[in-house]
């Protein structure tokens, strides 16, 4: 049940959220990332609630999720930034 935790169930939030949204440009997919991002921690909050009332036994997945969203949400907002600063110099 971990991995159905940390990896298919984010995935499958990500391909459901990719074929709602469709991004076609660079822009657009970091946007895309912001959004699933924003879910994806949502997600972890909920299921670190749910394992602390006992409901889900599975542990660390919290911290698996938490360890590849920090990294991830400061790579996309680094690259949000970078594009600001090219379109501001146009």
């Amino acid at each position: 049940m971990f991995y159905v935790y940390t990896i298919l169930i984010p995935f499958i939030v990500g391909v459901i959220l990719h074929l709602i949204k469709k991004p076609n440009r660079t822009k657009k997919y970091l946007n895309f990332f912001i959004l699933l991002l924003c879910i994806l921690s949502v997600y972890a909050l909920l299921m670190y609630f749910l394992e602390m009332e006992n409901i889900v036994t599975v542990g660390w997945f919290f911290y698996s999720l938490i360890f590849f969203l920090i990294p991830s949400f400061a790579i996309v907002l680094i690259l949000k930034l970078i594009f600001f600063l090219i379109n501001k110099n146009k």
